[in-house]
């Protein structure tokens, strides 16, 4: 996402803070969210088995795909590739960098 500024183009950069799951569909997402507020660990640390929800190390990058008022479908880039998850924003750090500033 870029941003306009009066001293040059700035863009919005993504990265995980450590606080939040993410995974590999919406409905697993809804459902992990479901499982927190009921603090049901048992169907958490299930979902981790199955791998379909993870934690994401804390500084890990992210690019937005698409988004909405509480989630955010990210691209989550790895040592080994990327991967498409979902993630609730409060999970997310964002800073606003020049455009060309640590790319």
């Amino acid at each position: 996402m870029r941003v306009s500024s009066g001293t040059g183009a700035r863009i919005r950069r993504y990265s995980f803070n450590g606080k939040f799951g993410a995974c590999v569909s919406e409905a697993d997402f809804d459902e992990m969210q479901s499982n927190i507020s009921h603090r049901d660990k048992e169907a958490l640390n299930d979902m981790q088995r199955r791998r379909v929800c993870v934690f994401i190390n804390q500084g890990t990058k992210a690019t937005i795909i698409n988004a909405g008022l509480t989630y955010a479908k990210v691209r989550v880039y790895g040592k080994h590739g990327s991967a498409v998850l979902w993630t609730s924003w409060d999970g997310l750090d964002s800073e606003d960098v020049a455009v060309g500033q640590g790319e």
